[in-house]
């Protein structure tokens, strides 16, 4: 079992998720923006599947952009009569600090299929994109809560596998700030941007001391596991958008020496 390097739809996100939009372009529906046409937009959709108290959910967030998403993009809002739907509901526009996001959390027991669908007063053609969302799965081992040491290997299972697939691995440190815990090994880098992404047959070792620190520390962590799915782009939009599905699972710890 070897760890695969990042696709380049995988590095195209991470570009996209580091990328400040607003702080060039502010946010909001300008004139020009109303006259921008379906072909110089990019979107990028997001559909994240997780356990809540509350049970299974599906957060769904889409945005969009005029320009190159990987240069000077312009987060772009909808106009006078536009519409985001997400199967089937209007969404809701929520103003980050990057961007202007369409929003919606779905019931997870109907959320197989997500179809985010944009229609423009000013565009004859309604815009669509639908992605599966992927396999679910949880994790079996080891039991949440326990103590890892970093100088002993450490073992994550998962139910059922998705064999042909990845698992990307990610770890987190509660307080961050990466006292705690350090990832030196670029093969075993799992507390970098994205994790590491490793076959997807229901087992993964993390070995012996890859993790480290420079003391005693004990301290809350968490590995988080996401499996992907992809969705068709619209051919209708500019390029340098994606769409994904995910689902996450989380497993907390204690990490100690």
């Amino acid at each position: 079992m070897c760890v695969r390097e990042w696709a380049t739809l995988a590095s195209m996100r991470l570009v996209l998720l580091a990328f400040p939009l607003a702080a060039l372009a502010g946010s909001g529906c300008t004139p020009d923006r109303c006259r921008a046409g379906n072909d110089e937009l990019s979107m990028v959709l997001r559909a994240v599947d997780l356990r809540t108290d509350d049970g299974e959910e599906v957060r769904v967030a889409v945005d969009f952009a005029t320009g190159d998403r990987a240069a000077i993009p312009i987060s772009w809002a909808k106009c006078d009569g536009d519409r985001v739907l997400i199967n089937g509901q209007d969404a809701r526009e929520t103003t980050q600090e990057d961007r202007t996001e369409y929003t919606l959390t779905l019931d997870g027991d109907d959320s197989e299929m997500i179809t985010v669908e944009l229609d423009r007063a000013t565009e004859d053609d309604l815009v669509t994109a639908s992605v599966e969302r992927p396999p679910r799965f949880e994790i079996v081992a080891p039991e949440p809560g326990i103590e890892v040491s970093r100088s002993e290997p450490i073992v994550l299972e998962w139910e059922p596998p998705a064999e042909g697939s990845e698992m990307q691995v990610e770890l987190q440190e509660e307080l961050g700030g990466g006292r705690c815990i350090v990832s030196d090994d670029v093969e075993h880098d799992y507390k970098g941007q994205g994790g590491v992404r490793v076959d997807d047959t229901g087992t993964w070792t993390v070995p012996a001391g890859v993790l480290t620190n420079d003391g005693e520390l004990r301290c809350d962590a968490r590995y988080v596991l996401r499996r992907f799915s992809q969705g068709d782009y619209p051919e209708a939009l500019a390029e340098g958008g994606f769409v994904e599905a995910q689902v996450l699972r989380i497993l907390l710890f204690e990490s100690v020496p």
